[in-house]
């Protein structure tokens, strides 16, 4: 992970889903834009302050599962719309 670490130490900002380089992000002192499904935030979001999850209000988050009701598919995460991805960002942005 040595190569991935240093792009993203040169970056201005990481966006993308929950994953390693997500991590690496803040890890690295990068600001991270994370889109999050049925994860929780708690255990598994960036570390540290300027980051930003996007995650569904919902009821059932987080519920750690592959999938709904074994479809393999998380609603929380393919119901985002770009919308509501833009209207957070938006609000992040405009805080400085």
């Amino acid at each position: 992970l040595k190569d991935p670490g240093a792009l993203i130490a040169r970056a201005r900002l990481f966006f993308g889903a929950d994953s390693a380089p997500m991590h690496l992000a803040a890890a690295v002192g990068t600001p991270a834009v994370a889109l999050f499904g049925p994860s929780g935030v708690y255990n598994w979001g960036p570390w540290g302050e300027g980051h930003l999850v996007i995650q569904k209000d919902w009821d059932c988050i987080p519920c750690g599962r592959d999938g709904c009701q074994g479809s393999k598919v998380s609603r929380c995460l393919t119901e985002l719309t770009p919308a509501e991805v833009r209207e957070r960002l938006e609000d992040f942005f405009s805080k400085g």
